[in-house]
């Protein structure tokens, strides 16, 4: 009898466990959305449910990390067709307002405007704007000194780009009445040779528009 007792619940003992580790090892070839059967004694299906837990926050990293290489690899496409629409256009006068446009329209931002710095190399000044907002500033010729004095000035002062994630939490961003509902921006150096000839500001009214990950 305690022989038979014995092996019934060796039995018993074994098979969650076995039952477990096939689970184990098809997740391992692939098969991330699996879920282990909750079984046997009360350690083996603590195990179990621990494991079920594990799997599903592997499954959600996995997923999240797709997403972000579909979209990182979008807006490469992306980038790569606003180059092909800048290479063929060889007039500056057309090529800037219709270049900010199509970065506006593509990436659906809130504004794209460009900036190019002036003969002395003080003052950016504004050559093509998108919307009423880029008509606006285009028709009082409107400037910004090179420097610390706002985003733009200090990208075309340092060459280095300048990611805004969050506006409302940012020490360097200064609202512009035309622009209230900017709430994330990225400014962009336009370099020729070495020197910072420009520069390229993009304003979307999401938070987390731009970061780092999405820079290049």
């Amino acid at each position: 009898l305690a022989g038979v007792a014995g092996i019934y619940l060796a039995r018993r003992l074994a098979a969650p466990l076995h039952n477990l580790t096939e689970t184990v090892g098809r997740i391992a070839s692939g098969e991330t959305q699996l879920q282990a059967r909750v079984e046997g004694s009360t350690e083996v299906a603590q195990l179990a449910d621990a494991f079920n837990g594990m799997t599903s926050q592997l499954h959600f990293l996995l997923s999240s990390l797709e997403e972000q290489v579909q979209e990182r690899t979008a807006e490469l496409a992306l980038s790569m067709e606003v180059g092909q629409r800048a290479s063929a256009i060889r007039n500056v006068d057309e090529l800037l307002p219709t270049i900010t446009e199509f970065i506006r329209d593509r990436f659906d931002l809130y504004y794209t405007h460009v900036y190019f710095v002036d003969d002395v190399g003080e003052n950016l000044v504004i050559k093509a704007g998108t919307g009423d907002v880029g008509q606006q500033l285009l028709a009082r010729r409107h400037t910004l000194p090179v420097g610390a004095g706002s985003i733009v000035g200090r990208v075309a002062a340092s060459g280095q780009s300048i990611v805004v994630t969050n506006t409302e939490t940012s020490d360097i961003h200064k609202p512009n009445p035309l622009l209230p509902d900017t709430r994330s921006e990225l400014a962009v150096p336009l370099v020729v040779e070495g020197q910072v000839i420009g520069v390229l500001d993009m304003q979307s009214d999401r938070v987390n528009t731009f970061t780092r990950e999405n820079l290049t």
